[in-house]
This record gives C-alpha cells, structure tokens and sequence, in this order.
C-alpha cells in the first residue's frame, strides 16, 4: 500500500493548517488513480492517536489496494 504524507508537521488530523488538509485529500485522489491495474475498490485510512492505532506520531493517510475479499485492509465492525 502507499502513504500519502504532508509536510507540515501534525500529530493528529485537527493539528494540520487548513490549507495542509485541502491538498492532502486530492493527492491521496491522485494516489489511488495510479494505483497498479487502474482504481479499482481500496481502502483510505487515516489514524489519530495511540488507542486508534497510530505509530508514527505525523498525520498520514493509507491508500490500501482491496483487489479481492482476502487481500488487503480486513474491516470488521462490531454489531
């Protein structure tokens, strides 16, 4: 999978500078277009903090390929 990463240093997603935010999301867009065999169906993850599962302590976004239903990001949601 690919990370996409901005510049401007934030720890969590409501630490980044607007102007930041108005250029990640149509990078990660770009991102995924690109992706190996054209934009199929992928995952966009993005964690803020510890309890939601984030290690490195800069905003990121995940662009996770799901070419079919046993490869790529697992999502289970509780009922």
């Amino acid at each position: 999978h690919t990370l996409v990463i901005p510049k401007e240093h934030g720890e969590f997603l409501h630490n980044l500078s607007d102007a930041s935010l108005a250029d990640l999301l149509p990078l990660a867009k770009r991102v995924a277009k690109s992706l190996p065999g054209g934009p199929g169906q992928y995952n966009v993850l993005q964690n803020n903090g510890k309890l939601a599962h984030q290690v490195v302590p800069h905003v990121h976004v995940h662009i996770i390929p799901k070419p079919n239903a046993e490869e790529g990001l697992g999502v289970g949601w509780p009922t």
